[in-house]
């Protein structure tokens, strides 16, 4: 049941934004593309500064896994910090900073 929620959830991400392409999944794991492996990269900081760990798979793909135990509500959360994530990595002056860029020693300049 949650899987088709969060799958639904994905599609309507995917047709709301042109950067999430190739939403596929079984059950709860899930995955979809973004533009090239830069994007992603800077969207896999920001997702977990702003709470949510996603994994990066591939050179451009973003994986889901939640827990079987996982509400609509926490996917709902999720789905916000997905949709924040995408839209401060989309803005042209964007640039990732901070403890969780170190910590995740993300190799980029910001000097």
């Amino acid at each position: 049941k949650q899987g088709k929620y969060l799958m639904q959830l994905l599609r309507e991400l995917a047709r709301e934004d042109s950067n999430v392409s190739n939403v596929r999944g079984f059950g709860l794991m899930t995955a979809f593309d973004l533009p090239n492996n830069k994007f992603r990269n800077d969207f896999v900081i920001e997702a977990v500064k702003r709470g949510l760990v996603v994994i990066g798979c591939g050179m451009q793909g973003i994986r889901l896994i939640p827990p079987y135990i996982v509400t609509e509500k926490e996917i709902d959360e999720a789905m916000d910090i997905l949709k924040s994530s995408l839209e401060a990595c989309s803005s042209p002056l964007f640039q990732h900073k901070g403890p969780v860029c170190e910590f995740m020693e993300c190799g980029e300049s910001h000097a």
